[in-house]
């Protein structure tokens, strides 16, 4: 069987025109000033046919949201977050599951910025705040093996699930962002000790990287299953987030539903088992990868 998840929340929100395009930070704004859009959202994946909606956490771990001067509405905001994903949910499919968004720390795809002194404590925070308000853990978009290490223990911590998602280069043979080998950080995983990992995934990197990962992913004969989803932009820029932002992004125009899907099937014939989409891959995209995944 093959899981379907959603697509991206903070460019979809920024397509309906919701927020200033200059902010990273605007779609957390949003939980409190335009909820209705961040449910609209969710509700819309559910009715392309998403298996999984992942709650709007990604943006409301206390730094980022202290960029906004929202901290001290931490628990508040992620509290919204995960309400409207259940209400969306309720609204349109009671039986789809709600993921919890467990995100880099600091910086997306900075590994360099990785709080190791103070990784397992405030993962640990994020995951205990969701843990009664979500079915599992999608630990996403991470650039180096440590914290996916540091984010599955705060997720066995609570005794829940997690599902461990990479961020990788565009270019060249398989490997996260931080510059590991994507088989030495699944092994690294595998090394850690018991966790509570249940699927191995990439995302927010191009369909093409994706699918040389997956491949790769395949040769490794993983115990648990794997697969990805993939963004709709250009190659990241190194600098990004420091020096640049979403605004330096170059949307890719050659990646419609149908061209998206032929990517995805290629996952699905390397043996991906659980699909969807990141920034840019929006419901029209999820709804093709349903009747792929449904067509006899």
């Amino acid at each position: 069987m093959v899981r379907l998840l959603d697509g991206g929340m903070g460019q979809e929100l920024r397509r309906r025109a919701v927020g200033p395009t200059d902010s990273l930070i605007f779609s957390a704004r949003a939980l409190i000033e335009t909820p209705h859009a961040v449910q609209s959202v969710h509700e819309d994946y559910l009715r392309a046919g998403a298996d999984v909606i992942t709650a709007h956490t990604y943006v409301t771990n206390r730094w980022r949201l202290r960029q906004e001067k929202l901290d001290d509405d931490w628990a508040r905001i992620n509290a919204i977050a995960c309400d409207l994903a259940d209400a969306a949910r309720e609204a349109v499919n009671p039986g789809a599951l709600v993921a919890g968004s467990v995100p880099p720390l600091r910086q997306a795809y900075q590994a360099d910025f990785v709080p190791t002194a103070t990784l397992d404590a405030e993962y640990a925070e994020h995951v205990l705040l969701l843990a009664p308000r979500v079915d599992f853990f999608l630990c996403e978009t991470l650039s180096t093996s440590t914290e996916a290490i540091a984010a599955a223990r705060a997720v066995a911590s609570v005794d829940r699930r997690a599902w461990i998602s990479f961020t990788l280069e565009e270019e060249g043979p398989p490997r996260l962002r931080g510059g590991e080998p994507l088989a030495v950080a699944v092994a690294a995983i595998a090394g850690a000790g018991p966790l509570p990992v249940d699927a191995i995934l990439v995302n927010c990197t191009t369909p093409e990287a994706v699918g040389f990962a997956v491949a790769e992913l395949a040769a490794l004969e993983l115990p648990v299953p794997y697969g990805g989803y993939a963004n709709g932009f250009g190659p990241v820029p190194g600098d990004f987030g420091l020096t640049s932002g979403v605004s330096d992004l170059v949307e890719r125009n050659d990646l419609d539903p149908d061209t998206y899907a032929s990517h995805v099937a290629r996952w699905m014939a390397n043996g991906a088992t659980i699909v969807g989409g990141c920034c840019q891959i929006g419901p029209p995209h999820i709804a093709r990868l349903r009747e792929l995944i449904d067509q006899p």
